[in-house]
């Protein structure tokens, strides 16, 4: 739900590495950003403003995540409800939707040499996006979600 949306990790001006730090203790030595949004998330729903202020995060940008969640939630129940008996097992589930997910991201990996830079399959040159619990990261393989393109090409996993 929160790849349709913009981040709600917030960067105050004068905070920058509290904020960071605040980040990569949410991604909890995953090493990926989106691990530390689904922490985030799962933390502020037990106490949201109060929650996000102490993490900077966004609770505008949470209360939206939410009711996109919810939206997501509710259609894929629906979907669910079509699924062949025989294929219902939690466990086929589970597998199918990891599956998808390889599947999906699967082109997109890069390899990171040093301090966030690295390159994709393809041989395109790359660096993780400076907010990215990877901006200093080497000698590692890397999932990413998208590549913008500004002052330089960002990975955003």
């Amino acid at each position: 739900a929160s790849l349709g949306y913009k981040s709600p990790f917030l960067c105050p001006m004068g905070m920058e590495k509290e904020a960071n730090a605040a980040k990569i203790n949410l991604a909890q030595q995953s090493m990926s950003d989106l691990m530390a949004l689904s922490n985030a998330y799962n933390g502020w729903l037990r106490s949201k403003a109060n929650f996000a202020n102490k993490n900077f995060l966004s609770h505008q940008t949470m209360e939206y995540i939410h009711r996109l969640r919810l939206d997501l939630e509710a259609g894929s129940k629906d979907l669910l409800k079509a699924v062949p008996l025989d294929h219902a097992d939690e466990h086929y589930l589970a597998d199918a939707c990891r599956a998808v997910l390889v599947a999906g991201l699967f082109p997109n990996l890069a390899w990171l040499t040093r301090f966030g830079k690295g390159q994709t399959l393809d041989g395109l040159k790359v660096k993780v996006h400076p907010g990215s619990v990877n901006s200093r990261e080497g000698n590692s393989l890397v999932a990413f979600y998208e590549i913008q393109e500004t002052t330089d090409r960002f990975l955003y996993d």
